[in-house]
């Protein structure tokens, strides 16, 4: 009944880069996963509002999906639409007053390279992987400070009741940093749906000396992490309790290099679990609650998951 719908939706709103039956492994960078009902590809912000009243009308759930840096979805059927921001939300604008436009579907790395050529410094955001809406969601940053820090403006899809279609509207939020709506990797605005885009403040300096920032703050990453493997980041967020960083506990707990199925935890970065055998999505869960059991016996704590798991 849902792929039927869906089918319906896509040929109303004559949608491109859309169907249904889509594999999450070929969506997510942990490259495991079962089949959602679909993905829709939406260009512009009235297609999407289209999109979403479509959905909702026809009583399908659905969730924006952008890189796919930081979800696991399960192995078996998600009964859910999968949307992915298309053209209209893959662009990088430079304003004066050190603001910098980007919209949700523009890439990080992008995002820094060229931020850095016209000497806006985002240096601290070198070498994370994935879209600006993953990354402003998730208030991605390094380990001192998240780009919900630099954020002045954003605008959303909001829902007032979470529910009703007349209740869909573009809004926009200002004074993110005096609202304190955001912590460590997480933002917090009632009624926020879908990212649209973000101005973000950033400070100027020689583009060479920013350039050569960003190189080094690669290359440490890349030192520190599996980038060349299949995985979603870090799994476990860092906890507030204790001087020790996820990693170096998991590390600690004796776990560096442990298998379940074809998951491993990084011989690299004990806090990265590896797909390094064909693992499926509940190898990955399960060898992560293997990890946080082992955290919890040993060291009393509880590891909270940074990864989005979707269908668990």
């Amino acid at each position: 009944m849902g792929k039927r719908k869906l089918n319906r939706i896509i040929r109303e709103l004559s949608l491109k880069q859309s169907y249904t039956g889509c594999r999450t492994s070929t969506l997510t960078s942990m490259k495991t996963g079962g089949e959602a009902t679909g993905l829709l590809t939406a260009g512009d912000s009235i297609q999407l509002l289209s999109i979403v009243k479509s959905l909702i009308r026809n009583e399908i759930k659905f969730m924006v999906i952008g890189g796919g840096t930081n979800i696991i979805f399960n192995d078996g059927k998600i009964d859910m639409a999968l949307i992915k921001l298309g053209k209209g939300f893959d662009y990088v604008k430079f304003c004066p007053e050190n603001i910098i436009k980007a919209g949700s579907a523009f890439r990080t790395d992008k995002l820094v390279v060229q931020a850095a050529k016209k000497g806006y410094d985002l240096s601290f955001l070198a070498g994370i992987p994935g879209t600006v809406g993953g990354l402003v969601m998730g208030n991605g940053g390094d380990k001192n400070t998240g780009i919900c820090n630099y954020i002045k403006r954003l605008t959303y899809l909001s829902m007032d009741d979470g529910t009703g279609i007349d209740s869909l509207n573009i809004s926009a939020r200002e004074g993110l940093v005096e609202g304190r709506d955001y912590g460590y990797r997480y933002l917090n605005i009632p009624g926020l749906r879908i990212l649209l885009e973000v101005d973000i403040w950033a400070g100027i300096n020689d583009p060479g000396i920013i350039l050569k920032k960003v190189r080094a703050n690669i290359s440490l990453r890349k030192k520190k992490q599996p980038a060349a493997t299949a995985n979603s980041g870090c799994i476990f967020k860092n906890p507030g309790s204790s001087k020790e960083s996820a990693g170096r506990l998991i590390e600690m707990a004796g776990l560096k290099g442990f298998k379940f199925g074809g998951a491993m935890v990084s011989p690299g970065h004990a806090n990265f679990i590896e797909n390094f055998n064909g693992a499926t999505s509940m190898d990955v869960v399960i060898l992560s609650r293997i990890i946080k059991d082992r955290v919890l016996d040993l060291f009393g704590l509880n590891l909270d998951y940074e990864v989005r798991l979707i269908g668990f």
